[in-house]
């Protein structure tokens, strides 16, 4: 593992792709902040595009917690849509962290937001009916707020998140 992170830190483009390419069978989970790392500060973008081409086929879920965390993290920063996106494109179960994602829509400038929607529309199915209508009550609360536009997207993701496998009855008054 010591290799690999050197590889990522090296200064040298061909010593980085090299290490990109190793980490499809030598990854493991715990170097994600390394790579995401990486993405911010290089300004390669044959090294980025190699990083988010990593990031969208990752399989191992305990990836997970990491890509979370790197989206909270770096949240603002330059091309940083693309780091949400790979959430959704790896086909990675994000159902437990439905309540960043949701924040990123109403929160995040328009093209995170939309990705961060994908998120929720690929892993919603996988909440509970209680969790989803705790979720459709937080984005009621929110709508009065949420700027113009953004204000049909955040209707959207109501909308799925109160329909997704069957509606439930929200007693609102």
């Amino acid at each position: 593992m010591t290799g690999l992170i050197k590889g990522l830190q090296s200064e040298k483009e061909n010593i980085i792709l090299n290490t990109i390419s190793q980490l499809y069978i030598n990854g493991t989970a715990e170097l994600i902040p390394y790579v995401i790392r990486l993405y911010f500060v290089t300004r390669n973008e044959k090294i980025r595009n190699e990083i988010l081409a990593l990031l969208n086929n990752l399989k191992d879920q305990n990836a997970c917690q990491y890509l979370v965390d790197a989206v909270i993290q770096y949240k603002g920063q330059e091309s940083y849509h693309n780091i949400v996106s790979s959430c959704w494109q790896s086909g990675l179960d994000y159902s437990k962290y439905m309540d960043v994602f949701i924040d990123l829509v109403m929160e995040q400038e328009l093209l995170t937001a939309i990705e961060a929607f994908s998120v929720v529309e690929e892993n919603i199915s996988q909440v509970s009916p209680p969790e989803r209508e705790k979720f459709a009550i937080y984005i009621r609360s929110k709508l009065k707020i949420i700027d113009v536009e953004r204000k049909n997207l955040v209707n959207e993701l109501l909308q799925m998140v109160q329909n997704i496998s069957g509606p439930f009855r929200l007693e609102l008054n």
